[in-house]
């Protein structure tokens, strides 16, 4: 997994987790809360990932250039 799919991810899931503490606060729905407590888990769990997750940056290659 890259950083940038990662953070993706962690974008989606607090927004899930956003829109269901809403709808949990305004209906006391519990499955919106355990649909809350679910996303905000798997949304830190990617922030995580995406935090962790080095950066690929290029290698220098030392390149011969055959003078004939």
């Amino acid at each position: 997994m890259t950083r940038f799919v990662a953070l993706r991810v962690f974008m989606t899931f607090m927004t899930l987790a956003l829109l269901s503490a809403a709808i949990g606060l305004s209906s006391h729905v519990p499955l919106a809360e355990a649909l809350f407590l679910v996303s905000a888990a798997l949304g830190s769990v990617m922030l995580i990932f995406g935090l962790t997750t080095p950066v690929h940056a290029p290698v220098p290659v030392r390149v011969r250039r055959d003078r004939r």
